[in-house]
């Protein structure tokens, strides 16, 4: 029974990491935007800077992208 709970929790950190990695930089970051607004008051909302930094980073497919930075609608990705 605990061994697959904690199958379970594996699997969903995976999933829920990989939707991260490959969802597009400006999407990323109106969801850390988001967060930050909802959970600004509360203990959670101390995540909010990071969540935000880690939204900002090119990652998956982005990352090796010519634009070097650069999102492709004209966002700046710091």
């Amino acid at each position: 029974m605990l061994e697959s709970l904690l199958v379970a929790l594996i699997v969903a950190a995976a999933a829920v990491y990989a939707l991260w990695q490959l969802t597009p930089a400006p999407l990323r970051l109106r969801f850390a935007q988001a967060f930050a607004r909802r959970c600004a008051q509360t203990r959670v909302g101390a995540l909010a800077p990071a969540l935000t930094r880690a939204a900002t980073r090119p990652s998956g497919a982005c990352s090796s992208c010519g634009a070097r930075g650069q999102c492709p609608v004209g966002r700046t990705l710091s």
